[in-house]
């Protein structure tokens, strides 16, 4: 497959089909990206080949016709002087001359088709970049606010563990508080009805030894 043949293929190719089947799109689209405009550089060249071909064969076309042109005044003037072998050999000349301006004019015709076409391949190739430059563009974007949204979402997942880790840091300490209160509340009971019963029994004791 030429040049021009795979261009043409990969101008007919879908995007969004290349772009469905591969696992990291973006990755995908730079490797096509730099293979396109190699490409872009192949085919400039050949555009440049083909229409200097083209120029050459409007030159030889062209000094084919001078060249046709003096056998033609050669020829007319030896029938003017009688001399008909001249005058013969020069309307050999004369057409041998004419038949290759006329197959150089049929090639500059093709020629000039062919320049035509890769012209226009050349024009859908630069489009064609611009769309994958355009693509890989909003696939960067993409990722980018992709990244942005992560993050955001990370340091607020995280600020809402901080708040609840702090709250339940706050409802531990009152906890503790509460359980100690009830401790200390216990002990100060115990100490008071022990001292309670202490008395109880000094006062038995008094009024046994009056």
């Amino acid at each position: 497959m030429n040049l021009l043949e795979r261009v043409i293929t990969l101008l007919r190719s879908n995007l969004n089909t290349v772009l469905e089947q591969a696992e990291d799109p973006e990755k995908i689209l730079r490797q096509l990206h730099l293979d396109m405009r190699n490409q872009l550089v192949q085919v400039k060249t050949q555009v440049a080949t083909a229409i200097a071909e083209a120029y050459k064969l409007q030159k030889r076309s062209q000094e084919r016709k001078v060249e046709a042109e003096k056998w033609l005044e050669k020829a007319q003037l030896a029938v003017q002087q009688g001399k008909d072998d001249v005058a013969c050999t020069s309307l050999i000349h004369y057409n041998d001359s004419s038949k290759q301006i006329q197959r150089y004019s049929e090639q500059k015709i093709g020629q000039d088709q062919l320049v035509a076409m890769m012209r226009s391949v050349l024009l859908q190739l630069e489009a064609k970049i611009t769309e994958v430059e355009t693509i890989i563009d909003l696939l960067a974007t993409r990722k980018r606010n992709a990244l942005i949204q992560q993050r955001v979402f990370e340091a607020l997942n995280q600020s809402v563990k901080a708040g609840e880790n702090e709250r339940v840091s706050k409802a531990q300490d009152a906890l503790i508080e509460i359980e100690a209160r009830a401790l200390a509340f216990a002990d100060l009971y115990k100490y008071l009805m022990g001292k309670k019963d202490g008395e109880e029994h000094n006062d038995c004791q008094s009024n046994k030894h009056p």
